[in-house]
């Protein structure tokens, strides 16, 4: 969903959406593995159990913020043991949008923590399923697993490990690396 940046006026532009909105779904289907590779995940094309997204878009001089609660609950595949699992990503949404070669001033050259908040958008509009889709890169977990917080197992009383077949053999190639030494 895009939203024109000319409709953002005055106080803001609300925007609440749940787990059926289409810009929700395709968002959420990024959170399982990385798009464009292939995935073991058997709940991959799923959409999410639970959406809950509220936000305000504001104008802030020539920069457009988006802030607001953000909780998503999702059926995946625990990335150890291969379990399903529910992955409940949440948190505040503060993320500051601007146009891409919008000049800066010489302070703005060194980060600061404030600046690692700054996205883009094209000029024209914000795209609000890439927003989601940084936001839950930045809110959820890197790897999903059994024991993590926010990770429910849905079915399954066996640990949480590798299975045998991931522990046996190993890479058939020679390990590159092999032959590198460490300075003495």
């Amino acid at each position: 969903m895009r939203i024109p940046l000319d409709k953002i006026q005055g106080p803001g532009f609300s925007v609440t959406a749940d787990h059926t909105d289409s810009w929700v779904t395709a968002a959420v289907q990024t959170v399982r593995g990385t798009p464009g590779e292939p995935t073991n995940d058997p709940h991959e094309g799923e959409s999410a159990e639970q959406a809950v997204i509220d936000w305000v878009i504001r104008r802030v001089g020539q920069r457009f913020r988006v802030s607001g609660p953000l909780n998503v609950q999702v059926v995946c595949a625990c990335d150890r043991c291969g379990s399903s699992v529910n992955l409940t990503i949440s948190g505040e949404v503060k993320q500051l949008y601007e146009a891409p070669g919008m000049e800066r001033d010489a302070s703005d050259i060194d980060l600061d923590h404030s600046d690692l908040e700054v996205g883009w958008h094209d000029g024209q509009a914000i795209d609000l399923e890439s927003v989601l889709m940084e936001a839950l890169a930045l809110h959820g977990p890197d790897r999903v697993r059994c024991d993590d917080v926010g990770v429910k197992r849905i079915s399954g009383d066996h640990p949480c490990e590798l299975p045998v077949s991931a522990l046996e053999g190993g890479p058939d190639r020679a390990n590159p690396f092999a032959s590198l030494k460490l300075p003495e």
